[in-house]
């Protein structure tokens, strides 16, 4: 993600586990307490601002929760660099 982001200059959207680990401020980043993004507290709509670990710069994390045709219920994790749209677009 540091490569994409700071050696190339480039954003990006990639599905995460849910084994991996956040923090949610940057003072938590610094202490080192992070917690793994499925034990996240969600709203419905919202993404997340955190900081994953090993990653150099804050990321939006989204929830997008699926119900499958047999009534199963996955959850996709998705991080993105771009912490506002117009940065998307001016890239």
């Amino acid at each position: 993600m540091d490569f994409i982001r700071i050696k190339l200059g480039k954003h990006f959207i990639m599905a995460l586990k849910n084994n991996r680990t956040v923090a949610i401020s940057e003072q938590e980043k610094k202490q080192e307490h992070f917690i793994r993004i499925d034990e996240l507290e969600w709203s419905e709509k919202s993404p997340q601002l955190v900081w994953l670990k090993g990653v150099e710069f804050p990321i939006l994390l989204h929830r997008q929760i699926f119900t499958n045709k047999d009534d199963s219920i996955r959850i996709l994790y998705l991080a993105r660099s771009a912490l506002y749209y117009k940065y998307m677009v001016d890239s």
